[in-house]
């Protein structure tokens, strides 16, 4: 008889099946080291050892019954009913193991393992047990469910432990328990003997016990499966060329330098910039949909410079509490009927432009329209008729923006404006773009003084003056009970008094503000885009005038025909994938963060570019092409490379406002007139907050037949 702690601690890998020899009088004398290893066994060594080798016959008490395909799941399921069934190892039988997992070359071996054990081993002999039977000896094998070692055995331990059930001192996740025997899951680890893991495994009676942890102790649930092993960041790689270089090249030729990071950084690069700080350019959509769901780890960058002398908490740069407050009080006015509305305000708004350019084109001299708070004749804002050839030039980005500027006035605003203000708002939004173009200084440290010009501060104080207008007049209106329309505006002044909000000071007319630029601009840069678009393909201007004539007829077109409009809205998606008005995305870290596989540092400056990532061929067949058709069986907001209105939490509020008034504005002015842009128009664009055109876009409408 052989007393149980003579046995042989065991710790295994992979599935394993217990073998038990036929014959006990087959047996031989086993060495102290025994090899688990690819397609070896565990066995009884071959005769012919020497004496000073030779130890007792060691009482592995291992069973027989894992199945060969049992995977975790299996394993601490047999393991949990070892437990409740209380069984132990039986000292008197001798049952030996083989692992499953068959691996090809050589096993590592521990540098404790001398060589001269390396021996072949003889053949054993297998024997199913019953039931429940099969976990009994991984009771006494120390590892947890992850193989990690669990100490010695309590009466290995020369001091006192704390009774059974309490805490040890250290860990608190540790606890003491009762007795001699541990649940030893499958797994790679070591009790009594010393292992290797992957290839092979080595178990030696005489080994030193593992100092890791302190004795009697176990982890609270051994049964716990170990968690899935991270793997480690790395470092964001960086173009050869030195940080001072790229990042100028990012600033005065920002869209080719976009374009070349693209072709060669598959996932994201890191750029050094003057100060210790970077410019970290995301490129795959995948991390950019992923840093954008994240706005606690890549929070917006505040409004800082010339831009803060406009708003410095809009809803397109608030963040947090402030951010979500804002984002519930303005909701209604981005959805719902306020689309319906919007919708038709396009509509009308559009086929008072078309007559301005019929007139034009006949040989008037234009309507007279309502300026803010006066009557007015309208300006022409550049407009020549040629009665000759029967064109009409003009800048189209101009045209469209007048256009956009009162529809975003009287839809969310709730105020009519006339021809006049919305051209000096053009002239405003033209002084803006000056100022922040982006240029050598862009990416300069933020302590760098940022001069600022007489021209944008005028322009800073007229759109602010306009907001704080606009307010007053509303106040005034709402008080004497004679406006009724549940505009952006009134939602945020009725909440004024709103225990439950909390505005900053000059909240209110910093989201007026804010809406006053937001709410038109990108729509009219995108309709200039995709008129240029038009021009250059006329046969999908054809295909889109057929549409509008089927579709609208001679009616004014309004938000019951935009669902008809199919193919209209495949062009404008398409125009909006090659030239999208909010060319990239900007975030920031405060700290560092994981981003995939890759390590972001703190105060870097995080830029995910659309420009870039919807002209890459990784994820869009001739991305250089217009084809509309591209979108004929897929919608596009269910490509993850086409981002055009942003995605995650801080995604465009006014994403189904675009969408509806292009598709009312294109099929009313392509039902009528064919705009013809030259093939050069579009080649001086200038890279600002938004994707703008240096000195507009020069175009010239005609009648279309």
């Amino acid at each position: 008889m052989f007393a149980p702690e003579r046995l042989v601690r065991v710790a295994l890998v992979g599935r394993l099946v217990a073998q038990r020899p036929p014959d006990r009088s087959q047996q031989v004398a086993e060495g102290p080291l025994h090899r688990v290893g690819d397609v070896r066994e565990v066995g009884l060594v071959e005769r012919g050892l020497g004496h000073h080798r030779r130890l007792e016959r060691a009482r592995a008490a291992i069973g027989v019954g894992l199945p060969l395909r049992g995977e975790a799941e299996q394993r601490r399921h047999d393991l949990a009913e070892a437990l409740a069934l209380g069984e132990r190892p039986d000292p008197d039988t001798d049952h030996l193991v083989r692992p499953v997992p068959e691996r090809v070359g050589r096993p590592r071996r521990h540098p404790q393992v001398r060589a001269r054990f390396d021996r072949p081993l003889a053949p054993v002999h297998r024997e199913r047990r019953a039931p429940g039977e099969h976990l009994e000896p991984l009771l006494d094998a120390r590892v947890d469910m992850c193989g990690r070692p669990l100490g010695p055995r309590p009466e290995d331990h020369l001091g006192t432990l704390p009774p059974v059930g309490e805490l040890a001192d250290g860990d608190p996740r540790d606890r003491v328990v009762d007795g001699p025997w541990r649940v030893a899951p499958v797994g790679v680890g070591i009790a009594h003997g010393t292992i290797t893991g992957g290839d092979g495994m080595w178990i030696s009676s005489t080994a030193r016990r593992h100092p890791s942890r302190r004795p009697g102790v176990v982890p609270r649930n051994p049964l716990t499966p170990c968690p899935r092993r991270r793997r480690m960041a790395r470092e964001l790689p960086t173009p050869p060329e030195a940080g001072l270089v790229n990042a100028l090249r990012f600033g005065t030729q920002t869209f080719r330098f976009l374009e070349g990071v693209q072709s060669r950084f598959e996932d994201a690069v890191s750029i050094p910039v003057a100060g210790g700080g970077s410019l970290v350019l995301v490129t795959n959509p995948s991390l950019v949909h992923d840093a954008l769901s994240r706005p606690e780890d890549f929070p917006r960058v505040p409004a800082q410079g010339p831009s803060s002398m406009i708003s410095e908490q809009g809803l397109v740069q608030s963040e947090g509490d402030l951010w979500r407050q804002q984002r519930e009080v303005m909701g209604d006015a981005f959805a719902g009927p306020a689309v319906r509305s919007y919708g038709d305000t396009v509509g009308r708004r559009v086929e008072e432009l078309t007559d301005e350019w019929r007139t034009a084109l006949s040989g008037g001299d234009g309507p007279t329209t309502a300026a803010d708070g006066g009557t007015a004749a309208a300006p022409t804002g550049g407009r020549r008729a040629d009665p000759v050839s029967g064109e009409l030039s003009l800048n189209l980005h101009r045209e469209m923006t007048s256009m956009t500027f009162r529809v975003a006035c009287e839809a969310i605003l709730g105020e009519t404006v006339g021809r006049g203000l919305a051209d000096r708002f053009y002239e405003w939004m033209a002084v803006a773009g000056e100022e922040f173009e982006f240029d050598a200084t862009t990416a300069a440290p933020e302590w760098l003084p940022t001069p600022v010009s007489a021209e944008f501060d005028d322009a800073a104080n007229g759109v602010l003056t306009l907001a704080e207008t606009m307010i007053e007049r509303r106040r005034r209106q709402l008080a004497d009970g004679t406006h009724d329309s549940m505009d952006m505006l009134t939602l945020l002044l009725l909440r004024e008094d709103d225990p439950e909000v909390d505005y900053p000071p000059n909240q209110i007319r910093d989201e007026v503000a804010t809406f006053l630029i937001a709410g038109h601009e990108t729509t009219a840069l995108s309709l200039s885009y995709t008129q240029s678009l038009l021009a250059w393909h006329p046969e999908i201007r054809a295909r889109v005038r057929e549409e509008v004539r089927e579709v609208v007829g001679d009616e004014t077109p309004a938000y019951e025909h935009y669902a008809d409009l199919e193919y209209t809205g495949q062009v404008y998606a398409e125009a909006l994938r090659l030239y999208p008005p909010a060319w990239a995305v900007f975030r920031r870290t405060t700290e560092p963060v994981e981003l995939g596989d890759y390590r972001v540092p703190a105060d870097a400056g995080v830029i995910m570019p659309q420009w870039s990532i919807h002209r890459d061929e990784r994820y869009f067949d001739r991305p250089d092409e217009f084809d509309p058709s591209r979108w004929d069986d897929r919608r596009p907001e269910a490509v993850e490379a086409y981002f055009p209105f942003s995605v995650g939490p801080h995604a465009c509020i006014g994403r189904q406002f675009a969408l509806t008034g292009a598709r009312m504005a294109l099929a009313g002015i392509v039902r009528e007139f064919d705009v013809d842009v030259p093939a050069h128009g579009l080649d001086d664009l200038r890279a600002t907050p938004t994707l703008r055109p240096g000195d507009g876009v020069p175009s010239t409408v005609r009648f279309a037949e």
